[in-house]
């Protein structure tokens, strides 16, 4: 449908299944001809639904599962801030960003049937990507993330390939269409890196969520039933996962990091623990801190800099860090 805001032209294509997601996304992966200015609706779908039984759920929520949930909720503030500023990193989210984003989990009265609608979440997303994406890339981007969250083929895989080599009650198998599936989303992952964190995210959320059933209780996660024990064999030793921190103090510029091909990044040491990392330096940073920069860097460390510097860390390593803003210590 075409249609416009403003002026502004657009296509507009609704998608209310993951039918209709997967024929669109396989349309973009093979190069086929898209419509200019796309534009995606989501109406209805997708859903994130699990059920639990057990005596520990009947008409109850055990706070063991909320932070599973919770961590759905990040992943998706993430994927927001990486189209939305090009970084995933939530602190970027104002607060109306995160209210837009935020899931509402339904429980059914006196069940243990966990639903919520992410229609609202990807329209937010399907927004922010028609600003700054090309069709084809708003296709691949946009509904591979629907179908990590909303559809059933990467739940089922990661359970399949969890079991194999292991003795099951019951032994999930992947159809020729899934299997045909996974192989042109393993093809759209290695285009757009964001789709591959956003799997392996979505995959640590299932196995947290799993490593909260007991022997005792029974699973229904995106249509595969699974007993207690049967969970107890798959669940994975929990990787990792970076947070955010906030550095900031008296710094020397080292050097200009060229170990990254792309953007400007520094490499710089604090004085007060001499902690060395690097630092990108976005391009939205005032032209006279950039210059601040520049003029310390050619000073070969003479010329000191206060840097407020947004960090991850993971495992005790800064991973990924970006200045905020410079001043020069003065003399």
């Amino acid at each position: 449908m075409s249609s416009s805001i403003a002026g502004d032209f657009y296509n507009e294509i609704t998608i209310r299944s993951d039918i209709e997601a997967w024929e669109l996304f396989q349309r973009a992966i093979n190069g086929d001809p898209l419509p200019e200015r796309l534009k995606l609706k989501f109406v209805g779908w997708p859903n994130f639904e699990v059920k639990i039984q057990g005596k520990d759920w009947f008409g109850t929520v055990p706070t063991r599962v909320m932070g599973p949930l919770l961590e759905i909720q990040k992943d998706i503030h993430r994927i927001y801030a990486s189209i939305q500023y090009g970084e995933s990193s939530a602190r970027r989210l104002k607060d109306e960003e995160r209210e837009a984003l935020e899931i509402v989990v339904k429980v059914d009265e006196g069940s243990s049937d966990f639903k919520a609608s992410l229609t609202e979440q990807l329209n937010e997303l399907a927004d922010k990507a028609f600003a700054k994406m090309d069709s084809r890339d708003i296709a691949i981007v946009i509904l591979g993330l629907a179908l990590v969250y909303g559809g059933v083929e990467v739940s089922k895989a990661w359970i399949a390939e969890r079991q194999a080599g292991k003795e099951m009650e019951k032994v999930v198998q992947l159809s020729q269409q899934e299997t045909e599936r996974l192989r042109i989303f393993s093809e759209a992952m290695q285009k757009k890196p964001i789709l591959s964190e956003a799997k392996t995210n979505y995959e640590d959320s299932q196995n947290r969520l799993l490593k909260a059933v007991k022997s005792h209780d029974v699973v229904n996660i995106k249509g595969v039933q699974l007993g207690g024990s049967d969970v107890s064999e798959i669940v994975q030793t929990e990787r990792a996962r970076s947070t955010e921190h906030h550095i900031e103090g008296v710094f020397q510029i080292l050097a200009n990091d060229v170990s990254k091909s792309s953007g400007y990044r520094i490499k710089i040491s604090r004085l007060a623990d001499a902690l060395q990392f690097s630092a990108n330096v976005p391009m939205e940073l005032p032209f006279q801190q950039k210059e601040i920069l520049k003029k310390a860097e050619w000073s070969k460390g003479t010329v000191l800099v206060n840097l407020s510097i947004r960090a991850t860390i993971l495992r005790g390593n800064i991973t990924d860090a970006v200045v905020l803003s410079v001043t020069e210590v003065s003399e």
